[in-house]
């Protein structure tokens, strides 16, 4: 949708999507300058959560970069239906959440979905990578962002947030990461840091390899603290 924006109109793509629907579209300008009162915290998608009922919580977990097959979700289902309300609820960080599980409960739904291979703790690597299609799904991928972000997963520093862009459309996030590896060719990345600039932020280093990547990541997110520190 950024794309559209960016390329068109709000008119422009109002009009377009009149000529499919038969009751008339409008814009309400109460609404153009909106934004959510709290910015949305993206660790409540991980483990269980208290709801606003007492004695409610919800419980998410991750499937790695955001792929969930069919009998995962299945079993998730099948979950959602024991222990919850029968629902099961997206979120933009490719996490799914269980809601209105009994507290007492939510520890064995926790390990219930650990057990089908979703990260629940924000301790785990692969909770802070983002990665795209990657070149086996997208054919403007310039390099296997999905194989390539699980080895990172296993070097990664702790606490760092990357996204992996096969292209510079930036398809899997809508924000800026901290930081980002646009691929420049079969796994080698340009290492973007988010600094206020434009895009992606700016470029710290060109075609780097995963190991090389991880390598550097490391004090880029963790600088030694100067010896007027200690």
């Amino acid at each position: 949708m950024r794309h559209l924006l960016a390329a068109h109109s709000v008119d422009t793509l109002l009009q377009h999507a009149q000529t499919y629907v038969d009751f008339p579209l409008s814009r309400d300008a109460s609404l153009a300058n909106w934004k959510r009162a709290t910015p949305a915290d993206a660790t409540l998608r991980l483990g269980a959560h208290a709801q606003r009922v007492v004695g409610l919580q919800h419980v998410g977990g991750q499937p790695p970069l955001g792929r969930l097959d069919a009998v995962t979700l299945r079993d998730l289902a099948t979950l959602s239906h024991q222990r919850g309300n029968g629902t099961l609820r997206m979120t933009p960080w490719q996490s799914v959440l269980l809601p209105d599980i009994a507290a007492n409960a939510a520890p064995a739904v926790l390990a219930e979905m650990h057990a089908l291979g979703l990260a629940c703790d924000p301790a785990q690597s692969i909770t802070h990578l983002i990665a795209c299609a990657g070149s086996t799904g997208c054919a403007k991928s310039l390099a296997d962002t999905k194989a390539d972000a699980l080895r990172l997963a296993d070097r990664l520093p702790a606490g760092v947030d990357v996204h992996l862009s096969g292209c510079p459309r930036s398809c899997a996030a809508a924000h800026c990461a901290p930081y980002t590896l646009l691929a420049a060719a079969p796994g080698l990345y340009d290492l973007y840091r988010r600094d206020g600039q434009p895009g992606f932020g700016s470029c710290v280093a060109h075609q780097l390899t995963i190991e090389q990547a991880a390598d550097m990541l490391d004090p880029l997110a963790h600088p030694a603290r100067s010896p007027l520190d200690a």
